[in-house]
């Protein structure tokens, strides 16, 4: 058992009363960072657990709409798109995941089942083939900075390819060198704040026609994006998709460039 579970099973033991901040008491502190009753929005990172193990960072709404993208350090893996509610600690609802691949992501769907400590840590699995172990990072509940955002931003996404995108305002515009294709393909949209007013921003977005996988050309898709830190280095989330949801797209990047501070 995790340490981080330990201390509040222990506390429970000894008083009911206790129990309240963690198991379904009054004590609901809104999405905070505290450890009063069930709250899954934030913004939370940690792993995909498996054979494989690979980073995972999340992010879960006010309406407990859940964006999770996993990735390694060469390629964007897959993206877990699911919504449920809560009981108490106890998060369950459905999922689907797309899977990282040159032409369309593609993934199954399954019940989605969870455990959480609001603002500390969340867990969960999808059908028997996803496990997660999350930590919040407290950067959710700061101001939206939409010049964070801005820049040059080098990784990997979806079509199995690396990308650099590129925020202006609230412009993005992200340039894939898909395999097979002669040349790039290019996905542009809008990063807009959140209307719910936690640090992150919806995304709105086309994918190109040309150079892009065909089954995904054209295809208009809405999404998330959100900053985490990794050692020190801004890395950018953005995930999206159709209004099936039958199509995904996803990425995770590093910040190459920051843009230049307003005089």
């Amino acid at each position: 058992m995790p340490r981080r579970r330990l201390l509040p099973i222990l506390l429970c033991m000894l008083s009911l009363t206790a129990c309240n901040g963690y198991f379904g008491g009054t004590d609901d502190d809104g999405g905070d960072g505290g450890g009063g009753n069930g709250d899954a929005q934030g913004i939370w990172d940690g792993t995909r657990t498996g054979a494989s193990p690979l980073t995972l960072d999340m992010l879960t709404t006010p309406a407990n709409d859940l964006w999770a993208i996993s990735w390694n350090t060469t390629s964007a893996v897959e993206l877990l798109r699911g919504n449920g509610s809560l009981n108490g600690q106890v998060f369950t609802g459905k999922g689907q995941t797309f899977s990282s691949d040159a032409s369309q992501p593609s993934g199954g769907s399954g019940p989605l089942d969870g455990t959480l400590i609001s603002g500390r840590s969340f867990d969960g699995t999808l059908g028997t083939n996803v496990t997660f172990s999350t930590d919040f990072v407290d950067t959710y509940n700061q101001a939206f900075d939409q010049t964070a955002y801005a820049g040059t931003w080098e990784g990997r996404d979806s079509f199995g390819a690396r990308v650099t995108i590129t925020v202006t305002g609230r412009q993005f515009k992200a340039l894939s060198t898909v395999p097979s294709q002669p040349g790039q393909c290019t996905t542009s949209g809008e990063l807009a704040p959140s209307p719910t007013g936690k640090n992150f921003a919806t995304a709105n977005f086309n994918i190109g026609v040309t150079n892009c996988p065909s089954d995904q050309s054209g295809t208009g898709m809405q999404g998330v994006a959100f900053i985490v830190d990794k050692d020190g280095t801004p890395t950018l989330l953005i995930a999206g998709t159709d209004t099936g949801p039958s199509k995904a797209w996803f990425a995770f990047a590093q910040q190459a460039t920051a843009a230049p501070a307003t005089p």
